[in-house]
């Protein structure tokens, strides 16, 4: 049973994820119905059960878990002597702030083998395989159940929650593939890696394309061996055929009418400028000094829908600071050279900057976690430093 762990973590996860798809096309999602959210609550309490076990294994590592995990209610307590608040309030805030830390107790939790790596790459294929498959039949056969944005944008995404939670999803996806392929080019790899490709570029969203972008810049300069010139030309190739993606499916279209009607800087953000300035600056005006250093999210969660604003208004110049030194000394604590490794790092970090619910998901958390296991595994990041990347 052990052996199988991370596969039966992994789909169930998908599942949970599939149900809240389910139901918030029906009915409409929040925290209470979320079985995604339970699921993952009842998963973390298992996971710090056993890590607290082995606490001399992770003792810096969980005291500053549980350091930051307590800003929040630090700052909510201070809240009660000012305004009542009601319970739903309070478990949305530690929602926020669990998510941030569940991808990291699930790398602790995996690194020392709780659940046993084997049969990974042919889970993470599988569960890739399934969902672009999704996408490109609702593609073909216009299945509007997989539209991203209803009727009024173009894209489709697989059975899962937001369409920023499938950004990281299919990145995390294409990272993946990308480096099992680096490592043995295989037809199987291959072909759910080009229905990956495929399915992230029609789901419409602006990180992904942002992601797209940097991986044709990265893959050019780091792995392509060929003169700057021809470079250039294979650069300008890919991004023309970007673009003509972009052209056809009416994405260019719609983004030129909103900059027109809106300005630039709300097409470009999805409106979160104006969340910047109609909730995060009076937020911030109301602030004690103590707030900038734990938090304060006083006017409701999320803020501004760009999850590393939003983690600094959870927790605080401080809880950002721990947030990243936990994140890049587990998740991110890739060997010297190891280029795709912190390329996946800067993405990650990029486009979560930008994008909203960036972190949510349960089924993202896993795989995130399962692929840092991955990339760090000597033997994968040894072939991948022999290739210079």
């Amino acid at each position: 049973m052990k052996n199988y762990g991370l596969a039966i973590v992994i789909v169930l996860f998908f599942v949970l994820d599939v149900v809240n798809f389910i139901v918030d096309e029906k009915t409409g999602l929040s925290y209470q119905n979320s079985v995604s959210v339970y699921g993952r609550g009842l998963f973390e309490l298992v996971v710090f059960y056993f890590l607290i076990k082995n606490y001399p294994l992770y003792k810096n590592s969980l005291l500053l878990i549980v350091f930051f995990l307590i800003l929040p209610l630090i700052w909510l307590a201070l809240f009660v002597f000012q305004k009542e608040i009601d319970l739903s309030f309070v478990l949305i805030i530690i929602k926020e702030s669990h998510k941030f830390i569940f991808p990291i107790l699930l790398f602790l939790f995996l690194r020392e083998g709780y659940l046993k790596l084997k049969h990974f790459e042919v889970v993470y294929k599988f569960v890739f395989l399934i969902s672009s498959t999704i996408v490109v039949l609702a593609f073909l056969f216009d299945i509007s159940f997989f539209y991203t944005y209803n009727a009024s944008r173009f894209g489709f995404k697989p059975p899962l929650a937001t369409q920023n939670e499938i950004s990281f999803f299919w990145i995390i996806g294409i990272v993946f593939l990308g480096a099992r392929l680096f490592q043995k080019v295989d037809v199987s790899t291959f072909l759910v890696f080009v229905l990956v490709l495929f399915s992230a570029s029609i789901l419409g969203t602006k990180a992904i394309l942002l992601f797209q972008f940097n991986t044709i810049v990265f893959f050019l300069v780091f792995f392509v061996k060929a003169s700057l010139l021809k470079k250039v030309v294979a650069g300008l190739v890919l991004i023309i055929s970007l673009f003509f993606v972009l052209y056809f499916s009416n994405f260019w279209g719609f983004f030129a009418n909103l900059t027109r009607d809106e300005g630039f800087l709300f097409a470009l953000t999805s409106k979160r400028n104006l969340l910047v300035i109609e909730r995060l600056i009076p937020l911030i005006d109301s602030w004690s000094w103590y707030n900038f250093l734990i938090g304060g999210a006083y006017n409701g969660f999320p803020i501004t829908e760009m999850d590393i604003l939003d983690l600094f208004l959870v927790s605080g110049l401080v809880g950002c600071l721990i947030y990243f030194y936990l994140l890049f000394s587990t998740l991110f604590k890739f060997s010297k050279g190891h280029k795709l490794g912190y390329f996946f790092a800067s993405q990650y970090i990029l486009v979560g900057a930008l994008a909203g619910h960036f972190y949510s998901s349960g089924i993202n958390a896993i795989l995130f976690a399962g692929l840092c296991v991955y990339l760090q595994q000597a033997r994968i990041s040894n072939k991948l430093k022999s290739l210079n990347l």
